[in-house]
């Protein structure tokens, strides 16, 4: 079976996301169960976030 994950984060980069949808995959996976993630922010977006540095520029 495959399942569709919306999430708001990129795969490994969301503590709540890891705790609630991620750590469960292995275990699904294990009875079948394929997760396909397709997260809100790109990977553009979640770098932007996470650069030291820049928060400055993402005040504007």
């Amino acid at each position: 079976m495959k399942v569709l994950a919306i999430v708001p984060s990129v795969y490994d980069t969301s503590p709540g996301q890891r705790f609630r949808i991620e750590q469960w995959e292995p275990w699904l996976n294990h009875l079948g169960v394929e997760i396909d993630y397709h997260p809100f922010e790109s990977d553009e977006l979640q770098r932007f976030f996470t650069v030291p540095g820049k928060w400055p520029v993402r005040l504007r």
